[in-house]
């Protein structure tokens, strides 16, 4: 059957020696979202 949802596994397995390198957003780009959060539609 077909369907428009999708499973996304984002995790990072344990036994990795290299982890990926965390991203962090600057205050002013969070403002921003933050501003418009409820644009979003995201609770």
């Amino acid at each position: 059957f077909i369907t428009s949802r999708i499973i996304l596994d984002a995790t990072i397995p344990f036994e990795w020696k290299v982890k990926p390198t965390e991203i962090k957003l600057t205050e002013s780009v969070m403002e921003k979202v933050k501003a418009r959060w409820s644009e979003y539609g995201i609770d």
